[in-house]
């Protein structure tokens, strides 16, 4: 009967998370201004080299919480499913759950934008002025919205949202199961949630303004901006100038 009464408990809990998602999320309108084509020629390149910037960072980011979240989703469910206890049950299989909206917000709710740095837009057709306004229309939407993701990560309605599904699931877990593993799980999980909203790449926010700029006919005054690279076997720190 426990187990049964706590089922419905973690359905209700999917739905609650998929619906705070789908509302929490919307990208900026974006359309590119009126500019000669020599200016949105410098505009495409000035956006593709600093997508081309995070690049690694985010694909590492992006590769890194996959097999957390994933792997998780599945370790816990299988745990879940040995477990010996009614509350161990409980325990993992929330947890799992939780795990599992981390990969749904990965790919389904809210994809990282700039996945793949300026390559998608290197892809899109620019053999005509209309057809490379279209392609600046575009770069500047990803440039926007890995802008507006950014400053998310800092914004109420994410930690919000994260201490109210890990409190949720903490409290499945000890209503249900036991107490202590409830209190770890969802003190765990809100930790979690941000180090998963911390760890993505950061200066983007930056980026956008200094393309504001550069589209007001401003300068744009060099800075140094920090990325997470790939060295051997390990990770390295690295700036550009």
């Amino acid at each position: 009967m426990k187990w049964r009464r706590a089922n419905k408990w973690l359905q209700w809990l999917i739905c609650w998370t998929v619906g705070w998602l789908i509302l929490g999320t919307g990208g900026l309108p974006v359309v590119a201004q009126d500019a000669s084509d020599a200016e949105v020629k410098r505009r495409l390149t000035f956006i593709e080299e600093r997508l081309d910037g995070h690049q690694q960072h985010t694909e590492i980011w992006h590769g890194a919480w996959t097999v957390i979240n994933g792997g998780a989703t599945v370790g816990l469910a299988i745990s879940a499913g040995l477990a010996s206890s009614g509350d161990d049950r409980i325990n993992f299989a929330t947890q799992s759950v939780v795990a599992l909206i981390g990969v749904g917000d990965q790919y389904l709710f809210r994809p990282i934008p700039g996945l793949g740095g300026a390559q998608p837009i290197r892809t899109i057709p620019d053999t005509t002025p209309e057809e490379r306004r279209e392609k600046l229309a575009k770069a500047e939407a990803i440039l926007r919205a890995s802008a507006a993701r950014e400053a998310e990560r800092t914004g109420w309605i994410y930690h919000a949202g994260n201490a109210a599904l890990n409190g949720l699931a903490g409290t499945v877990i000890g209503v249900f199961g036991d107490t202590k593993d409830g209190i770890i799980a969802g003190a765990a999980g809100f930790f979690g949630g941000i180090a998963y909203a911390f760890s993505e790449p950061w200066g983007r926010q930056k980026d956008l303004r200094d393309y504001e700029r550069l589209a007001a006919g401003l300068s744009v005054a060099k800075s140094i901006r920090w990325s997470v690279a790939s060295s051997g076997g390990g990770l390295m720190l690295r700036y550009h100038f």
